[in-house]
């Protein structure tokens, strides 16, 4: 039996955002909580294998310094970190700068970025994690885009339409590229448009204002589409998303966003998700 990935999620994961992006984990990971740096270092100290992944859930600044994670550091000397931060509109000024070496991601894009990972990680490629520390965000993308090649046959989507809901035709246009990717034709539709074809396997909505009259349209479409129907929302707090499911959204993501997430997000639209496991204490 294959030992399960280690994380150690260290903070006080209070707010509803970090609820959202911290209580679970890939089924293969075994998630522990810690309250602080100082029972993360004492913990470490006694361990006999350390973690491979520390997230912290960072909310205010100054929460964690630099020189309280040297001693981590020193334990494990190829610990790699990662910092869960707050809201995307408020970002750092929020939640503080992340400590120095850390991998910092928002709330909204952990179950997409760690699941990405953990499915490279199963391939048998080198996850984010394993990277060199001084990897550019370039060469992880290129990374990432080899990952997701339609020469694998590893990449896992169904085949169908994918309709994409946008009043812009430039975002349809990237989108749609993103699409091709996975081997998934798309078609351009307008919000409140309504489409007449057949073969649609999900939908995707690219949210303005996202207002109760276009929530009121996204309800409509997904109720007409009957596919799942993922939702890209504009620097969304927890409440957009809430909003997002609410009028029918099987899933939700930010812009700006990540084309891996979204790569992960197709793929677990056109078929189910890893299972996930809450967090043990």
């Amino acid at each position: 039996m294959v030992e399960k990935l280690r994380l150690w999620l260290i903070g006080e994961p209070t707010s509803r955002e970090f609820r959202l992006a911290c209580q679970h984990a890939p089924q293969d990971i075994a998630m522990s909580r810690l309250t602080n740096l100082g029972e993360a270092v004492d913990r470490l100290a006694q361990a006999t294998r350390p973690p491979e992944l520390v997230v912290l859930a960072q909310s205010r600044p100054g929460q964690f310094r630099s020189l309280e994670l040297e001693r981590l550091y020193a334990l494990a000397p190829l610990l790699r970190v990662f910092v869960v931060a707050g809201s995307w509109c408020e970002g750092e000024t929020r939640s503080g700068q992340p400590p120095a070496g850390a991998i910092r991601l928002y709330w909204h894009q952990w179950e997409a970025r760690l699941s990405a990972e953990m499915d490279r990680y199963r391939r048998g490629r080198c996850p984010l994690w394993g990277a060199p520390v001084t990897a550019t965000d370039g060469e992880r993308l290129l990374e990432d885009e080899q990952l997701f090649s339609p020469a694998r046959q590893d990449v896992g989507a169904r085949s169908g339409l994918v309709a994409v809901y946008s009043h812009d035709y430039e975002m349809f246009d990237w989108l749609s590229a993103a699409c091709r990717r996975l081997d998934l034709p798309s078609v351009w539709l307008r919000h409140g448009e309504v489409f007449r074809g057949r073969g649609v396997t999900a939908a995707i909505w690219d949210a303005g204002a996202f207002d109760a009259p276009e929530r009121e349209q996204l309800r409509r479409a997904g109720h007409r589409l009957q596919v799942p129907l993922l939702a890209l929302l504009s620097f969304p707090r927890h409440e957009t998303f809430r909003h997002a499911m609410a009028a029918g959204a099987t899933a939700a993501m930010a812009k700006p966003l990540e084309v891996v997430a979204l790569w992960w997000q197709l793929r677990r639209l056109a078929g189910p998700a890893p299972a996930m496991v809450s967090a043990s204490p």
